[in-house]
């Protein structure tokens, strides 16, 4: 994957790829395609082409790897009634035969290819008018009797027809009234240029649907709202101080208080609420967790989640309270059970030729490279295990990701802490592609080691002269002792009937307890110990599955806050041509080009990215939000987009990961390309 130039250019349509070489590269050398009538139900068309064997230059070819012979075809864009599809029928042929004629990529067959003469595709809507592609084929081979026919006149007609079902991606865009005709003069100008029958796809403009009421309406602009930013796992506390930076304390009711993530209402624990004041001294409690990826880890954009706090309004959620001292008849839990995963993303792999893009593209280091059939190459990953149960026998879980840098066979072995085999075998190929592996084993407990445990790959080439393997990640699921780090521990446990745990290692006497599965603070903890080494021990009972969390004071962390500007780009009421879409430190230059489409007749806006991000995904930077801005906007405005300019750079290094210092000012969607 490359870089894309300073300003992207996105077309909302392009039609080069459909329009390319029709009337160009034909009339000069014979080719003349000719609307002979056209009105709101058919469109009757006529095709003459010269009777020769020199197959027509400019014009794109079938596939053969769709089990055409590789033939020139012809294709133009057609504009169709609301709620209408279009039939073709063949009028009148004329054909040339023309014997030894040898293709030899055409697939061999008794039968003329392609076997049609003329298709239609239905393409999407085009400012507003419902656009289908007509491919018209006057070159069809038979490969078994080496014959090529050409089609020297074609007339046929496209007929526009009520289908009995609507295909079901079309039912909500199917409103069956008529849209209004367009005047505007540049619109009829680009119709005209665009369409077989641009005259009359102007009275066939589809008027914008009525917006629907947002599936978040959590978010009111009305409001005052707080984007809170955090980067890691833990309990964040907002005191009288903090919130003084953004509104006045003493004019908020802390009841009030509401906190959201991803849309969805958060509950809360306010110290000092019940007066209606938020005093000096009084602060409130939630918890946060890094971003995470679709496989519960770090997503590729970063660490960075996004909170929104809001009050003046409706009373907000809270933590239930229940009595958590200890019940002398609940047996004493142990240890539970818990996943450590290990991963570092330093180097980068587009993966050319992987068979899919479903895959990481970022690996612990190098690959590691081997040349040597009976000496194998070898790299040492470590990782960390907290407080493992090493008194109990019980089988541990080990998971192992690696990927193939090279598309070949490979051999790899997998050892952990320098003594137990986990893993021996042979995978991949040349003909599966950059593929990944991932090893999952059940191994004994005693395997594992307090604190480092070490994982060592070994690469054979003994497929291929050479190889290469890439480390992705290891995992590994194991019993962990209740104890806290840097005053911290979140841990789940399974539905009970009752049980008592103690929790070891905490620095201050203020320690909260929450299950956050089912919104509890518990009260009545029993804190035991020396300073500085505390235990906190407390009962419960349950009958679904509960996620703890236990924090003392010193490990409460604080958030990074900004004031909310609201904006309102999911609405229906905007109308413009042309949009700018820019990085706040780009605003100013995004202004200046808008300004300046403006004076061409081009009604232009400028948005902020940010502003996209807190409509379209909950705060989270996203390239997402972007598409589905475009995509509400060309669907529900009153004018639809005919232009879009992302402003600024682009990079798939999100996280600044290598070190160039370019941030993604408004990120784009990459594909597996190969």
């Amino acid at each position: 994957m490359l870089r894309l130039s300073l300003i992207v250019f996105l077309l909302i349509v392009s039609l080069a790829p459909i329009v390319s070489g029709v009337e160009v590269a034909g009339r000069d050398k014979g080719l003349q395609l000719d609307v002979v009538k056209s009105d709101g139900r058919s469109i009757v068309l006529e095709l003459n082409l010269p009777a020769s064997t020199d197959l027509h230059p400019g014009l794109p070819l079938l596939q053969g790897s769709d089990g055409q012979p590789p033939l020139p075809f012809l294709a133009r864009l057609v504009a169709v009634p609301p709620g209408m599809h279009p039939e073709v029928q063949i009028l009148e042929a004329e054909s040339v035969e023309f014997t030894e004629v040898d293709l030899p990529a055409a697939p061999f067959s008794d039968a003329f290819l392609p076997s049609e003469m003329a298709t239609t595709e239905p393409l999407g809507i085009l400012r507003g008018i419902a656009t289908h592609a007509l491919r018209l084929f006057p070159y069809r081979y038979n490969h078994a009797r080496r014959t090529l026919r050409v089609y020297t006149r074609l007339r046929l007609e496209l007929n526009f027809v009520a289908p009995t079902v609507l295909p079901h991606a079309k039912i909500a865009r199917r409103s069956g009234v008529r849209g209004q005709a367009v005047h505007s003069d540049p619109q009829g100008r680009f119709l005209r240029g665009a369409l077989l029958n641009g005259d009359q796809a102007a009275a066939w403009v589809e008027p914008p649907a009525v917006a629907k009421r947002a599936q978040d309406d959590w978010y009111d602009p009305q409001a005052p709202w707080i984007k809170i930013s955090i980067a890691k796992d833990g309990l964040y506390r907002i005191d009288h101080e903090w919130f003084g930076e953004f509104a006045d304390p003493l004019d908020v009711d802390p009841r009030s208080f509401r906190l959201f993530y991803l849309g969805r209402e958060e509950p809360l624990h306010v110290e000092g609420q019940t007066d209606g004041r938020f005093d000096p001294g009084d602060f409130l409690l939630f918890h946060g967790c890094y971003r995470r990826g679709d496989q519960g880890f770090e997503s590729h954009y970063g660490r960075t989640n996004v909170y929104w706090l809001t009050w003046g309004g409706d009373e907000g959620l809270r933590f239930a309270e229940r009595s958590g001292v200890p019940v002398a008849d609940y047996p004493v839990e142990h240890s539970f059970w818990t996943t450590a995963h290990f991963e570092q993303d330093i180097a980068y792999d587009p993966l050319v030729e992987a068979p899919n893009a479903e895959r990481d593209h970022w690996f612990w280091r190098e690959p590691v490279r081997a040349d040597k059939p009976d000496l194998p190459s070898s790299a040492v990953f470590p990782g960390d295990l907290s407080f493992p149960d090493l008194d109990t026998e019980y089988e541990a879980r080990l998971r192992v990701a690696l990927h193939g840098f090279l598309d070949l066979g490979h051999h790899t072995v997998i050892k952990l802490n320098g003594r137990y085999l986990i893993d021996d075998r042979i995978w991949g190929g040349k003909s599966q592609g950059q593929v990944e592996l991932v090893i999952d084993k059940a191994i004994p407990n005693s395997y594992l080691r307090q604190e480092r445990n070490r994982l060592l790959l070994q690469v054979y080439a003994d497929q291929e002269k050479f190889d290469g393997i890439y480390f992705n990640w290891f995992a590994i699921d194991y019993r962990r002792l209740y104890v806290a780090e840097d005053g911290h521990l979140e841990f789940r446990q399974a539905p009970s009937t009752g049980h008592q745990i103690s929790i070891s290692g905490f620095r201050h006497r203020h320690i909260e307890v929450l299950d956050l599965a089912n919104h509890l603070r518990f009260t009545g903890v029993q804190v035991d110990g020396p300073e500085g080494d505390f235990t906190a021990t407390f009962a419960d009972q349950h009958d679904r599955e509960s996620r703890y969390i236990a924090v003392d004071g010193l490990a409460f962390k604080t958030p990074r806050g900004v004031l909310d500007q609201p904006s309102r780009w999911r609405d229906s009421n905007w109308d413009a041509d042309y949009i700018v879409i820019a990085h706040p430190g780009l605003l100013n230059a995004g202004r200046r080009l808008a300004e300046h489409r403006q004076t061409q007749g081009l009604k232009s806006v400028l948005v902020s990215v940010e502003d996209l991000y807190d409509e379209f995904s909950h705060g989270l930077f996203d390239r997402e939000a972007v598409r589905d801005f475009l995509f509400y906007a060309y669907h529900n405005w009153q004018r639809r987009p005919a232009y879009v300019v992302l402003l600024g750079d682009e990079t798939w290094d999100y996280r600044n990961i290598l070190g160039a210092g370019r941030p993604t000012v408004v990120p784009s969607l990459f594909y597996q390309s190969r």
